[in-house]
């Protein structure tokens, strides 16, 4: 039960940070599009975020450091569902 809990924490809390944000018109400041908001929160909720602080931050710029964390966002965003995936398949 303990870690059906934390999986659930740990899988609201990038949609949380959306909501947030958005609700203290941050990403307004970011200049990113409602659309891509709605994407970002139903999909890829740390990827949105990690695009707004780059163009925040950084300005917009992307250089390497900026990639190498889209890179890790991305991996936390679209790779944690497979690996239960192919888990039930070799049972």
């Amino acid at each position: 039960m303990g870690c059906f809990i934390t999986g659930c924490i740990g899988a609201l809390l990038g949609r949380l940070g959306v909501f947030l944000l958005w609700f203290f018109g941050w990403f307004g400041r970011a200049d990113i599009k409602f659309v891509w908001l709605i994407v970002g929160f139903l999909f890829a909720p740390m990827t949105l975020i990690c695009v707004g602080c780059v163009n925040i931050y950084f300005g917009g710029h992307w250089g390497l450091w900026q990639i190498i964390a889209l890179v890790f966002c991305l991996m936390s965003d679209l790779g944690s569902s497979k690996g239960a995936t192919s888990k039930r398949k070799r049972q």
